[in-house]
């Protein structure tokens, strides 16, 4: 049997030859096909007919792939350049690279594989397409349209898979903007606790503390830069209790669990803005104040020191939050019992006031604040016995220094990278 011809009707180009005894199809593209760039022609071996998956009828004979087919000439060409392509029923897939040019096969039933999973993917997409669609129209136009049985949020909520697709980008290290490395510093603490318990991190702390992963040394250095940059800019206190609120539980590894007043039912300007539970289950308070919080103020008549006015309020504060706990505290155990799944022992809480650095206790942090002729006789010792007086003298609230619980969170950070 002769070749069959078979051409373009309205250019009366040759676009098809088939070779009936040989079983070859010569099917070249068309210079109207946006295909025609990336390659001229494709040779069908084992067949006397056009297979499935290219265009072979009407006015667009010759153009091609159909539907997400066109990928694989445009992806094959940005990688290859020059190809000729085969497609054979019996011949294996491979790729020769010749002289000039590659010499591309791909087996007849590895591009059905292929085209089959591309037009899943189009079918799925449209779908999704159609079903986004009705969805917002039910929204806009309820008494017109309803709700399609599986709606699909309509406030852009995120969607399984994505952020696996963003990270898979090539340079995406390299060029975060400030906004992306904002929400991803926002972000990953959220995301260490959705992956431990609901109120926080008791799991997450043990796998910190086990793991030796370059994620979690960069996480916790972050937390460190982070500080520093606040005490920098030294913000209102509102700011240091969201960061203490975030990250206390790495600070201080004796705790497991922080409880936030919105969590118990009993009034709540009454409670703390936060409690924290122990490894024994025992329930403390803590009141937070700034890193520049002033400490202490010295009696120059009677040559000591005594709590400032805003340290001697945070005390008062403090012990007024430890009553108020100690008598509600059937109602608290029962409400973080019953609720939240937490068995917690509310017995003589501890108060914690963290405010201040450790420099407040050298002599030098007072030279503004004392009259010089007494300044010239006190001495580091006097300033640290004076603190240690004072906090001694308390008796259920302790001061925790800022820079004590940096250090924590530095040996921490020595351990795990060891």
């Amino acid at each position: 049997m002769k070749n069959k011809v078979i051409k373009n009707l309205k250019t009366k180009e040759a676009l098809i030859t088939i070779n009936y005894v040989k079983e070859i199809v010569n099917y070249k593209i068309s210079k109207q096909s946006a295909q025609y760039k990336q390659l001229k022609a494709i040779t069908i071996k084992g067949f006397t007919d056009v297979p499935t998956g290219l265009r072979k009828k009407g006015d667009y004979l010759g153009f091609g792939f159909t539907g997400q087919g066109y990928r694989l000439v445009d992806t094959l060409y940005k990688k290859l350049g020059n190809y000729e392509l085969t497609i054979p029923k019996k011949d294996k897939t491979s790729l020769k690279k010749l002289k000039t040019k590659y010499n591309v096969t791909i087996n007849d039933t590895d591009l059905k594989r292929l085209l089959n999973h591309l037009r899943q993917i189009t079918n799925d997409k449209s779908s999704e397409l159609r079903l986004t669609v009705s969805s917002y129209l039910h929204e806009f136009f309820s008494t017109f349209f309803v709700k399609p049985a599986a709606a699909v949020a309509t406030t852009g909520a995120y969607k399984r898979g994505e952020l696996a697709d963003v990270l898979d980008k090539s340079g995406i290290d390299s060029n975060l903007s400030k906004l992306d490395k904002d929400k991803l510093d926002a972000f990953y603490p959220k995301y260490l606790k959705s992956t431990t318990s609901n109120l926080a991190t008791k799991n997450k702390l043990l796998a910190l503390n086990k793991s030796k992963s370059k994620t979690q040394v960069i996480y916790l250095e972050s937390i460190l830069k982070e500080y520093v940059a606040k005490r920098r800019i030294n913000p209102p206190e509102s700011r240091w209790q969201e960061f203490l609120k975030e990250y206390i539980l790495l600070f201080n590894l004796n705790y497991t669990d922080i409880i936030e007043k919105a969590n118990i039912s009993v009034v709540k300007d009454k409670m703390p803005d936060f409690m924290l539970i122990d490894a024994y289950s025992y329930l403390d308070i803590f009141e937070i104040k700034k890193p520049t919080t002033p400490l202490m103020e010295f009696d120059d008549s009677r040559n000591n020191f005594y709590w400032s006015e805003e340290m001697a309020k945070a005390i008062a504060q403090t012990e007024s939050y430890i009553y108020n706990v100690s008598k509600n505290a059937p109602t608290i155990k029962d409400d973080l019992e019953t609720y939240k799944g937490i068995d917690v022992r509310v017995i003589k809480p501890r108060g914690y006031i963290i405010a201040g650095e450790t420099d407040q206790l050298k002599k030098d942090y007072y030279k503004t604040k004392i009259k010089k002729d007494k300044f010239s006789s006190v001495t580091n010792i006097q300033v640290q016995n004076g603190f240690r007086l004072l906090n001694e003298s308390l008796r259920s609230v302790s001061v925790v220094f800022y820079d004590e619980l940096i250090s924590n969170l530095k040996s921490f950070l020595t351990r795990i990278k060891k």
